[in-house]
């Protein structure tokens, strides 16, 4: 069930026009959350398959079955994943295995961007070509990463169980910058020139990209819940004190907060000019602007991940998943409802008029008119 504001008090995003597009039931629990690209959200089960369901009406298209461990990611046609000694790339659209890497005990999600896959298996990483799985390079680590890695442009950064924040040179794996911080941390955003990490001392951390120096940090009432997300402007994120913040970009001062009713699930997402956050029973929709409620999304019953969002002209713009507490395992696309159509009709409103009668009472003043002195 949708909960919006009158339209005046819309902004542009469609997410205050959702509504349950299709249903499916799941045979499995999920092992992760899901991933989505333009036309399929693929669905990684704990029973040993990855789930690839159709946007456009929630039919199945196809079933890969796998001995999973992690979750999977997305990129250019491919769905990445691992199981207890491999890295995997499966066809987006077939799910046929197009490459597999020997990577024992792969500690998170494999990273997919721009052509580059990155796994860790323990403190060991390795940076492979997305097309056909070909090593490009190996490092050992201090320590094993702690969240998958996040790439932007050449570097590779991910947070350690130590304690510490790496960035490596993702052409070849040569660490550009290593600093450690009050405590462990959760996954990384990063933009151009800047990093945000939430960790579990209760600060988000702002750092320099080029090396790992501390630009701002800000304190909250519990652990911060990764990832954030930022617009060029402010950078939002939320904490387990149920709250979600915005703070300035450049100097790290709070501009609004948003209190929660219910946890979090993860940090917000911004969708075009509204922040969609997943909490355990809604979606809610933030204005970024001054974090006023835009509406909310009523789930069918807990979810059990984060809502995963897909473009807007994929069909289904947000799937979400429940089952967690009732053993009922579902996914629902939400979809961008038609308008209702126009009922004609049956008389003309207001009072009718009688022809004997004039329509105001004589000297009275029309509507809208004052009378002259």
């Amino acid at each position: 069930m949708l909960t919006a504001l009158p339209l005046a008090a819309q902004g542009g995003s469609d997410f205050l026009s959702l509504g349950i597009g299709w249903s499916a039931r799941l045979a499995s629990p999920l092992l992760a959350a899901p991933a989505a690209d333009s036309l399929r959200v693929y669905l990684p089960l704990r029973a040993g398959r990855v789930l690839a369901l159709s946007l456009a009406d929630g039919q199945e298209l196809w079933s890969a079955l796998l001995p999973l461990t992690r979750g999977v990611s997305v990129d250019a046609g491919r769905v990445f994943t691992a199981t207890a000694d491999e890295v995997l790339a499966l066809d987006a659209t077939t799910g046929r295995v197009i490459w597999r890497v020997f990577a024992r005990d792969v500690v998170a999600i494999p990273s997919a961007r721009a052509g580059w896959v990155v796994a860790a298996a323990g403190p060991d990483v390795l940076a492979l070509r997305a097309s056909d799985g070909r090593v490009v390079w190996r490092r050992t680590l201090p320590a094993a990463p702690r969240a998958p890695f996040s790439i932007d442009g050449d570097r590779a950064y991910a947070p350690l169980v130590d304690g510490s924040i790496v960035a490596l040179d993702i052409r070849d794996g040569t660490i550009a910058w290593r600093v450690t911080l009050p405590a462990a941390c959760g996954p990384i955003t990063a933009v151009a020139d800047r990093l945000f990490a939430g960790c579990v001392d209760n600060f988000l951390y702002s750092l320099d990209a080029r090396d790992g120096d501390r630009r701002w940090r800000w304190r909250t009432n519990a652990d911060v819940m990764s990832p954030a997300v930022q617009d060029g402007s402010r950078v939002y994120f939320a904490s387990l004190d149920n709250i979600v913040r915005a703070l300035d970009l450049g100097s790290g001062v709070q501009r609004w907060r948003h209190p929660m009713e219910t946890r979090p699930l993860r940090g917000p997402v911004l969708d075009q000019d509204l922040l969609v956050v997943s909490a355990s029973n809604e979606l809610r929709a933030v204005r970024p602007r001054d974090g006023t409620l835009a509406g909310r999304f009523t789930a069918p019953a807990e979810l059990a991940a984060p809502a995963v969002f897909a473009p807007a002209d994929s069909g289904a713009r947000a799937v979400i998943v429940t089952g967690a507490t009732t053993g009922d395992w579902r996914v629902y696309g939400l979809m961008r409802l038609p308008e209702p159509a126009p009922v004609p009709l049956t008389e003309i409103p207001g009072r009718p008029l009688s022809p004997d009668a004039p329509p105001f009472p004589p000297g009275s003043p029309l509507p809208g008119a004052s009378r002259l002195p």
